[in-house]
């Protein structure tokens, strides 16, 4: 769905060319090493080698390019654009904004994004466990987007904090980066009340030291995580 050229890093790492194979996914997005991880790739199930021997693993392949960087020296996102006067404004810092700002940046661009958390990442750092991602590897991913000059402002609530969002001097398109997802319920304690909130505020009380407890409708063994 983000139009990644499979073929392209596919037929690179075969040759043993890492590097390019990275350069390919990183046309259109920094998040090889989450992607590699996190992804369901339902588009295996429709891979034509599977006629042969069996799907391509291109999610375990975007894994293994994005580790083999990390171990090799962690390349960086070189920004062949010419610097635009133009800035653009992205309210959130979860992985619709922070790609999107790694786009822009790409072009020479010159992004703020105002995140309402301490954190960046969104769903990918307060909503996937850590056995299912590792949070070191999406802070370094993170950290190849703001090395390409992103600004990211925590703790910026748009729409409360507006003077941190217009004194910045932000003009021409405003990108909003949204995340969305099912509300299921779960109960949540705060102090001494006890109700029900949706789950993406559970994810807050990671935050502000509230003690939480999650509800979750399966059982364990029903936790999705790759073997490899």
């Amino acid at each position: 769905p983000a139009h990644i050229d499979a073929h392209g890093y596919v037929t690179l790492t075969g040759e043993g060319r890492y590097e390019e194979a990275l350069d390919v996914v990183r046309r259109v997005t920094p998040f090889s090493g989450v992607l590699g991880r996190v992804c369901v790739h339902p588009c295996e199930s429709n891979c034509t080698r599977r006629f042969v021997e069996q799907p391509i693993s291109i999610a375990g392949l975007k894994r293994f390019l994005a580790d083999t960087d990390r171990k090799n020296g962690e390349k960086k996102v070189a920004v062949a654009a010419e610097p635009k006067t133009a800035k653009v404004a992205i309210v959130g810092a979860g992985p619709a904004g922070l790609n999107c700002a790694y786009s822009l940046a790409k072009e020479g661009y010159g992004c703020t994004v105002f995140e309402k958390l301490p954190v960046a990442g969104g769903m990918l750092q307060v909503g996937i466990p850590d056995y299912r991602l590792d949070k070191k590897v999406l802070d370094y991913e993170i950290a190849l987007v703001e090395d390409m000059g992103v600004e990211i402002k925590y703790n910026t609530e748009v729409g409360r904090s507006r003077q941190g969002f217009y004194s910045g001097g932000s003009e021409g398109a405003r990108v909003s980066g949204c995340l969305s997802g099912n509300r299921r319920p779960f109960r949540c304690q705060i102090g001494n009340s006890r109700g029900r909130e949706w789950s993406r505020n559970f994810q807050c009380c990671f935050f502000t030291g509230a003690e939480s407890e999650e509800v979750f409708r399966r059982k364990r063994s029903h936790w999705q995580v790759n073997p490899w």
